[in-house]
């Protein structure tokens, strides 16, 4: 009868070998191990790995789990069931498995120092695999940041050049009733192309006052004799607008635009004051008005005079 129980007890001995694949980064996986209940009622259970320098991966045994031989790199990370001594399952559950953790695990049963059952379970953990939409999609994406910060430094170059050059800067220009000519500046060193066109235009009035280049009867109506510009304004830089016989009805906003195939390449604005003259010799001489009136019309052209000031200071800042 001994020989009957020996021979059933060995007959549980085995050298099972099993497979288990995941992917790297989930959340646990489940190395299986079952056995008959009459080989694991009041066994204990050691899963091992044998590469390791300390190869004990788990202990289980009928008082509980006992890690005190654990290898450090499964603390926390590895569990058995309660009753798997009174059910037979012996699974081992390991958590966050990693690359790192592919190999060969066994579990052991032994029983007062005799060893009733061997399994062997060959773990594979892989890298998750990434979608092939994702390839083409992180390319995309790092070719859209590289675009993205060209033009961004573009962009910023532009507006560094657009902040220093004169060309694009405000400038006042006073004159008086009387002079002959008056000249609005607009200066530019940067190269300009041989087929652009410039156009001087008063804001204001939203009229054209001068184009370039152009013949005398393509000039608007209203500036033919009274504009002129350098025959070579596109090759030397110089664009600037001469303006024959100022009055003050010319005062106001004129904004020089060069144009290529209806990009605004370079724009200037100028704002110009033609002082309005005043004929005090000839109100004193005809005794138009007393000395009272005189002080008036002095106080009244004073104020014009300051008003005007005013507006073409809100331009300068």
């Amino acid at each position: 009868m001994k020989m009957f129980v020996v021979t059933g007890i060995l007959l549980y001995v085995s050298q099972q070998a099993l497979g288990v694949e995941v992917f790297d980064g989930m959340e646990s996986v489940q190395l299986p191990c079952q056995v008959n209940v009459s080989v694991s009622m009041e066994s204990t259970v050691v899963w091992s790995r044998e590469d390791l320098r300390f190869s004990t991966v788990h202990i289980h045994q009928q008082s509980g789990d006992d890690l005190s031989e654990q290898n450090q790199r499964y603390s926390g990370r590895t569990m058995m069931k309660k009753e798997a001594l009174r059910t037979g399952d012996l699974s081992l559950t390991l958590k966050s498995p990693s690359v790192s953790d592919s190999d060969t695990y066994t579990c052991t049963v032994r029983r007062f120092g005799q060893e009733l059952s061997r399994i062997h379970i060959k773990l594979k953990v892989k890298e998750f695999p990434h979608p092939t939409w994702m390839i083409p999609l992180s390319v995309g994406l790092v070719l859209l940041f590289i675009l993205a910060a060209v033009f961004g430094l573009v962009f910023y170059w532009r507006y560094k050049k657009i902040k220093r050059d004169p060309v694009y800067k405000l400038q006042v220009v006073r004159s008086a009733e009387g002079e002959e000519y008056v000249v609005l500046p607009c200066k530019t060193k940067t190269h300009l192309p041989h087929r652009a066109t410039i156009e001087w235009r008063r804001v204001d009035t939203d009229e054209v006052v001068h184009l370039h280049p152009s013949s005398q009867q393509q000039q608007p109506e209203m500036a033919r004799g009274a504009t002129e510009m350098k025959v070579n304004a596109l090759r030397t830089g110089d664009l600037s607008l001469t303006l024959y016989n100022p009055s003050h009805y010319d005062s106001g906003l004129y904004v020089c635009t060069v144009q290529k195939e209806g990009h605004n390449l370079k724009q200037k604005v100028v704002s110009l004051f033609v002082q309005e003259h005043l004929m005090y010799n000839e109100m004193i001489i005809n005794n138009v008005f007393d000395r009272t009136s005189l002080r008036q019309s002095l106080k009244g052209s004073v104020g014009r005079q300051f008003m005007n000031s005013q507006q073409s200071s809100c331009f300068e800042e």
